[in-house]
């Protein structure tokens, strides 16, 4: 083990990280057992912690226990992010931990390594291939990736879909269908449901705001019989 606080080396990699003040890299240790890197990031006790409620700058209760996180590699190095991050004592909110930058609550993985893996999904034939390359459990990909659909549902606006395609799509080996529901004009997914059936397709499209519903001009449908019945 090499445990680095020089601070040419904690300098670079906050430079790397595009931390901001008060956030330091306080060391750096290169782990030739496992060929890692663990870096470690301190918030100073004396500055002040902005409540993750109200954003209001508290005085820092205490430091939580250390946690880690999945960055992206060095130099082929597995790369983590260790931190106690300090915990701010809100007159308002009480004792609350404080939100890092580079990550998203609850996650233990960087925001830059989540990306890396959505971009790894994107060329990947499964989430287990992926999740080989990434040296992940399957677990841990479907995670990434349902975490990162979420944020892109809460951001999607739906207030100019004027033409869907509702279609049958078949996944994996057999006869496995699903209902897909897409966006003609911006070439996008709206939502997908199991199975190929008129109750399927029902959901599918009241996936989408009844006041958005009375605005679609058109609904191209697959031939599929039960996509053929009345509305309901």
């Amino acid at each position: 083990m090499k445990r680095q606080t020089d601070r040419n080396v904690t300098g670079f990699f906050q430079k790397l990280l595009e931390l901001e003040d008060p956030w330091q890299v306080v060391a750096v240790e290169l782990r030739d057992e496992d060929r890692s890197v663990e870096i470690e990031v301190e918030w100073p006790a004396s500055y002040k912690a902005p409540c993750p409620e109200c954003g209001r700058a508290c005085a820092v209760y205490d430091h939580a226990a250390t946690r880690w996180w999945r960055h992206l590699d060095t130099m082929n190095r597995t790369t983590r992010l260790g931190c106690r991050v300090p915990r701010s004592d809100c007159p308002t909110h009480g004792v609350k931990t404080m939100q890092v930058p580079w990550a998203g609550p609850n996650s233990r993985f960087t925001e830059e390594f989540e990306l890396q893996v959505i971009e790894v999904l994107l060329l990947a034939r499964s989430q287990s291939q992926a999740a080989q390359h990434l040296e992940l459990n399957w677990h841990q990909v479907h995670a990434v990736q349902a975490a990162a659909v979420r944020r892109g549902l809460e951001r999607r606006d739906t207030e100019d879909i004027a033409r869907v395609g509702l279609d049958e799509k078949s996944f994996g080996r057999g006869h496995h269908y699903g209902t897909v529901l897409s966006d003609l004009d911006h070439r996008r997914v709206l939502e997908v449901v199991e199975h190929r059936t008129q109750a399927s397709a029902q959901q599918a499209l009241h996936a989408l705001p009844e006041e958005q519903l009375a605005k679609i001009k058109v609904v191209a449908l697959d031939m599929w019989p039960a996509f053929m019945g009345p509305p309901r």
